[in-house]
């Protein structure tokens, strides 16, 4: 039987703890119809870069599909229905993204995205702009 390493365990302890804060923080007030939404943050770091979308970027401003970075956010409605995610680029710029129809969705579930940002494993994210909004349609590990 072979033993899960060190980080396979820390990741795993640190999405769960993340999941269970997020299922017993108190619900959020909601109208009839409305969707409550969780919040998983990942730890503050040591270069924090400005979020930015495409309604408040300069033109220009949003870079080329695909990009790659870290994880600092994910948005769910439950354990597994990951809305959307903020990731942060190597020169500290933010971008938030919703999850559109995944091409490779069995290959890469947007649930995993929460061992990512726990294990600060870098995404790789190809994209399409839809009006001001920035939508995932691929999700893949960054090399």
């Amino acid at each position: 039987m072979r033993r899960a390493g060190p980080a396979l365990v820390a990741a795993g302890l640190a999405t769960s703890i993340a999941l269970l804060v997020a299922a017993c923080s108190p619900a959020p007030t909601t109208t009839p119809g409305a969707i409550a939404t969780a919040s998983i943050e990942a730890p503050a770091s040591g270069s924090p870069g400005a979020t930015a979308g495409p309604s408040d970027a300069v033109p220009g401003s949003v870079p080329d599909s695909p990009v790659s970075g870290v994880l600092v956010h994910i948005d769910a409605t439950g354990l597994s229905e990951v809305t959307g995610f903020t990731l942060r680029l190597d020169d500290g710029r933010s971008f938030e993204f919703l999850i559109g129809t995944l091409e490779n969705g069995v290959e890469f579930p947007p649930g995993h995205l929460a061992e990512h940002m726990a294990t600060s494993t870098p995404v790789r994210v190809s994209f399409r702009v839809d009006g001001t909004n920035l939508v995932a349609y691929r999700l893949e590990d960054a090399e």
